[in-house]
Formats: C-alpha cells, structure tokens, sequence
C-alpha cells in the first residue's frame, strides 16, 4: 500500500491489538454496546483484550455510533479519555506527555478555549483535547458532565486511523483503462471509493468527475 503516512499510526494501533480494520458491526458483536447515557440515539461499544493504549484513561478505548448508522463500516474515530486529575489543564498534558513520547510533538493548536494538540500521518491524526477551566466555569452543566463523573475536566485523546483498502486488481484495471466521454460539473471531488474506501495507488492520477467507460 502507498500510505506510508498513515502506517506510523497503524502500526502503534497494530503494536496495541486495536482492530481498527475491523467494521463496527463486527466489533459490536464482540464487544457488545450501551447506551451513552447522555445523547438520545448515541451508542458506545468499548473494545476488550487490547493492550492499554495510554496511561490513566479512565475507560477502555471506544468507538461511537448511532444504531441507523451503516455499521458494515469501520469505526472513523476511535475515543478515551483521561480523568486523573480535577483540573483540565493537567489531564491535557498527562496526555500530552505520553503522545509526544509515541509520535514525536506533533502540532500545538491550543487558544483561549482550549488546549488542543494534534499528531497528523497523512489523512489519519491523533489529537488530544480539553476545555480551558476558564471558559467552562461559568457555563451550564450539560447533560454529559452530569451523567458522567469527571467528564469535564478531562481530556479527550481521539485516534482517526484513515485506514482503507487497496483497490483489487478488476477496480486497479478499471481505473488505468478509464477513458472519460463527459465531464460531470456538478460532482464536487473525486468519487467516494478515492477518498474514504480506498487506498489510492501513487501511480494513478486522481481522476476528475465525469462519466466515461473502461475495459472489462
């Protein structure tokens, strides 16, 4: 495959024994789900017999959906969470200190709302996040906080692992043979099988939206 980007991440996941290749259904029926607890409709399914991704999540990892979700595919964010400590500030850098050990400093995007830091590998990103005690403080409870202990004051670690098959050799020749007849104006980017499905090869130019035919 061609991203060799993404595979600095795929391969700390693969080191942890995280099936991030896997579709949700299938985890779902490993893991099993439960109600959030906090947002009508929304689901958590935490994953078992993985190898601790970080030190002092208060949860093990976890993917979120909503059961009218297509769940034949795979989970794009995986989420945990660092309680450790009252104050957020804290958490974000427990978090912090960790990543920067794994994946190098990756990017701070920190402001007066809040402490953010990012690691990007091609399409896939690791970010830690929480709120500036500050901005917090003065604000209503939501329903979150108040169903869940902690929850704000942590920080929240959010893996998108960008991961997508190559294409098989029918849909590699299809696309080499791809002579296009009409252009689609009004197709905005690239088919979804170029962008979220599949891993493009580097020897393929992305092809502009049309209608055209290919040899079987």
């Amino acid at each position: 495959m061609s991203s060799a980007k993404e595979q600095v991440l795929w391969e700390y996941l693969d080191k942890c024994g995280v099936p991030f290749r896997e579709p949700q259904q299938v985890l779902i029926d490993k893991n099993g789900s439960r109600n959030s607890g906090w947002s009508e409709g929304l689901e958590y399914s935490e994953l078992k017999g993985i190898d601790e991704i970080l030190k002092n999540i208060s949860h093990p990892l976890l993917f979120q959906f909503q059961k009218s979700d297509d769940l034949t595919f795979r989970p794009d964010d995986f989420f945990c969470h660092i309680r450790k400590f009252k104050d957020p500030k804290r958490n974000f850098e427990n978090a912090v200190e960790q990543l920067i050990k794994i994946f190098g400093s990756g990017t701070d995007l920190s402001s007066s709302l809040a402490f953010s830091r990012i690691w990007n590998f091609g399409a896939a990103s690791v970010q830690a996040f929480a709120s500036v005690p500050e901005v917090g403080s003065g604000a209503e409870k939501n329903r979150r906080h108040l169903e869940i202990p902690g929850s704000a004051t942590e920080c929240m670690v959010k893996i998108s692992p960008a991961w997508r098959l190559g294409l098989s050799s029918t849909e590699k020749k299809a696309l080499e043979t791809y002579r296009e007849f009409s252009s689609a104006e009004m197709v905005q980017g690239p088919p979804r099988i170029t962008q979220l499905t599949r891993d493009w090869p580097e020897s393929l130019a992305l092809p502009v939206p049309s209608f055209g035919f290919s040899e079987n």
